[in-house]
């Protein structure tokens, strides 16, 4: 693997557990998903 593939991956994973976190916390449209994600914290 190289360094390219490998950070496109890990942002993959970190992106599924965002939105696997965000579903956890009861039922959610994907905009309000979208929002949540993409929002400045």
């Amino acid at each position: 693997m190289n360094l390219e593939n490998t950070q496109v991956q890990m942002r993959k994973g970190i992106l599924e557990y965002c939105i696997l976190h965000i579903i956890s916390r009861g039922e959610v449209y994907a905009s309000d998903m979208l929002d949540e994600l993409t929002s400045p914290k």
